[in-house]
């Protein structure tokens, strides 16, 4: 696509072309941008508290709908959604 996240256009577009429904989809990121990205194109947000995050920045503040400090606490969200 000619945008780029935090256009939520990439997000909407990858949903589709799986036949998905965006308010039972989740996207799992590390940046504010993949939240802004998941709020504009419907979707839950998963902030992991791990990898590319600044030192000076606190992901809470970025207002995911959900935060995971391990990758298997992913599937704990997909649970507590089912």
């Amino acid at each position: 696509l000619p945008v780029s996240k935090p256009d939520p256009a990439p997000i909407r577009h990858a949903v589709s072309l799986m036949g998905l429904s965006p308010s039972k989809s989740f996207y799992v990121g590390d940046a504010p941008g993949d939240v802004v990205a998941c709020h504009g194109a419907g979707l839950s947000s998963i902030i992991v508290n791990y990898g590319y995050l600044p030192l000076d920045e606190d992901p809470k503040t970025w207002k995911a709908h959900y935060y995971v400090n391990e990758p298997i606490d992913i599937l704990s969200v997909f649970k507590q959604e089912a």
